[in-house]
């Protein structure tokens, strides 16, 4: 009787063991797919253009409106649209249903098929388009990593960052976004001029936020990337010259404390780090905005539309007084181990049209003397802040940015109820003299866009379209020119060595691989392969088999 029943457990032990290691492989199955070749899609009647599904962020193709529709060989659990430009709200229409696209104007949009067995569905674009790659996903549990869901910029925010172009966010302010992102804080990342000159450094910027963890879409400011120059009255010549004023700057920054209320404000060194005249105007316009944006009868439209707004904490790069030193070197567990300054690292690595400029050595280092800590970083590390303003304290222990600050997250209703009596102690605070204010406005330079029906594949490196804010000029100082020229080539081989490593294969972008890697999706968290369940069930099922063996052996030697 005992020989029975242990055959009995033993195979008890076996069926165990494989239903627990059987929803691990149904789980990797049940992954969305890239199912884009395998589909039947036509736009306005024709072929859909090679470049809309090469891979390639810099290729894309502009229509004056679209209709696209996709006949699948299987059901469809997504679309993801990389767009050269903003799009208008568009539609996306199937089994006789048609949603509502676009409202946000995220320029990577992803949206989800609801119904479980759609086949064939139609994408219409009423207004003028421009494609960089579409995408068509399979039905699955989980969305490859590369795929970005945004959240709107929506709300308030704990902290905010007023980075000057698409880059400085993973340099000067290095660490500052995945520290947050591992807090839980809400964040929300500001850029006070664009890139819509260029059809690469759009795409860079989300890509690195994505990296870093971040899912709230940034605000991209109206003030174009001219020109470096390393002179604050300068720089605010050129923008006049461009249609832009001062006082319209001050006005947009303003606008942004109001709307969204941020607890603490991290903005550029006053000297612009390494001098840049944008930078310099980017911190000086927020001193000013901070010093206003609680009048109401101040730049009063956007009083009345958003509120005031007193800015308990700001923090200036480099600021010489109140001193901090963020701590961004300490591993995460959130990103596999990297510190908030790795990551920083690895985001900068999105900004591919940046690899041939002095700041990739200055961040990365060289292949000898790789930088791993943001000590490192030369003279303008991004661990060095001090506390401009504050209407709730000093800092004490002085190795972050939130001492004295409760999260919105950690907030309860009691706390959030009236959000203009939130901060109620003023402290004395360090003011500027601000660039005199222009009295007349004018409107804004529209940068035009070819109009007509055509595919563009855009060579980075020509002047006439590719404007950055790195570029190597006459403008620039012989000091920074010398480092410039002396590592520029070692810089490059870092740079390039380092992307090699993390580029993607198959049908992802560029920057998938690394995007995928440590990113989490909202409500579709990366499922890791459980494999301790599975050494457990793998010892059960050996001790079940030798526990059967034996009892066979046995049985045949009493025979």
């Amino acid at each position: 009787m005992k020989k029975y029943l242990c055959i009995l457990f033993s195979f008890i032990f076996v069926f165990i063991a494989f239903s627990a290691i059987a929803p691990v492989f149904s789980a990797k199955e049940a992954e969305c797919r890239i199912i884009t070749s395998a589909c039947k899609i036509t736009l306005n009647g024709g072929r859909l253009d090679s470049c809309l599904y090469d891979n390639r962020e810099e290729s894309y193709a502009l229509y004056d409106g679209a209709k696209i529709k996709i006949e699948a060989t299987e059901p469809v659990g997504g679309i993801y649209i990389k767009f050269d430009r903003t799009p208008h709200v568009w539609s996306l229409s199937y089994e006789n249903k048609t949603y509502k696209c676009g409202e946000y104007g995220f320029l990577h949009e992803y949206q989800s098929i609801k119904a479980d067995n759609v086949k064939t569905l139609s994408l219409t674009f009423d207004k003028e388009v421009s494609f960089a790659d579409i995408y068509v996903l399979s039905r699955g549990d989980k969305l490859p990593g590369f795929v970005q869901t945004w959240r709107p910029a929506e709300g308030r925010c704990d902290i905010m960052l007023l980075s000057c172009h698409s880059d400085d966010d993973q340099l000067f302010f290095a660490g500052s976004i995945p520290d947050a992102v591992n807090r839980g804080a809400e964040m929300q990342v500001c850029y006070f001029t664009h890139h819509w000159k260029t059809h690469s450094r759009p795409h860079e910027l989300l890509n690195g936020l994505w990296e870093c963890g971040l899912d709230r879409y940034p605000v991209v400011g109206r003030f174009p990337d001219i020109t470096r120059v390393d002179s604050e009255s300068e720089m605010l010549e050129i923008f006049e010259e461009n249609g832009y004023t001062y006082d319209e700057m001050v006005s947009d920054q303003v606008e942004l404390l109001r709307k969204y209320k941020p607890q603490i404000v991290l903005v550029h060194d006053i000297n612009g780090e390494y001098g840049h005249g944008a930078h310099r105007l980017d911190s000086h316009t927020l001193r000013d905005a901070a010093a206003v944006s609680a009048d109401a009868s101040k730049y009063p439209a956007s009083a009345k539309e958003y509120g005031v707004w007193e800015v308990p904490k700001i923090y200036i790069h480099l600021y010489g007084e109140n001193k901090i030193e963020n701590e961004i070197d300490v591993p995460l567990e959130r990103f596999g181990g990297r510190t908030a300054y790795q990551v920083s690292q690895d985001a900068f690595l999105c900004h591919k049209s940046q690899y041939d400029t002095m700041f990739t050595e200055w961040l990365l280092g060289t292949r000898e003397n790789p930088v791993t800590d943001s000590r490192d970083f030369p003279r303008y590390s991004p661990r060095y802040f001090g506390l401009w303003r504050s209407t709730v304290g000093e800092d004490k222990i002085k190795k972050d940015f939130y001492e004295n600050i409760i999260l919105l997250s950690d907030r309860d209703t009691e706390h959030t109820a009236d959000e203009t009596t939130l901060f109620e102690v003023t402290t004395e605070e360090t003011t500027t003299s601000p660039v005199t204010e222009k009295e007349t406005t004018i409107s804004p330079v529209t940068e035009k866009e070819t109009t007509a029906a055509e595919t563009v594949t855009e060579t980075e490196t020509t002047a006439a379209e590719t404007v950055t804010e790195t570029e190597t000029t006459a403008n620039t100082g012989a000091e920074t020119e010398e480092a410039a020229e002396d590592t520029q080539m070692t810089a490059e081989e870092t740079a390039a060595e380092t992307a090699k490593e993390t580029e993607p294969t198959g049908t992802q972008t560029e920057s998938a691989e690394t995007t995928a890697e440590n990113t989490e999706i909202i409500s579709q968290k990366e499922n890791k392969f459980p494999l301790i369940p599975v050494i457990i069930c793998s010892v059960l099922f050996l001790a079940a088999a030798f526990a059967t063996i034996t009892i066979i052996r046995k049985k045949i030697k009493n025979k």
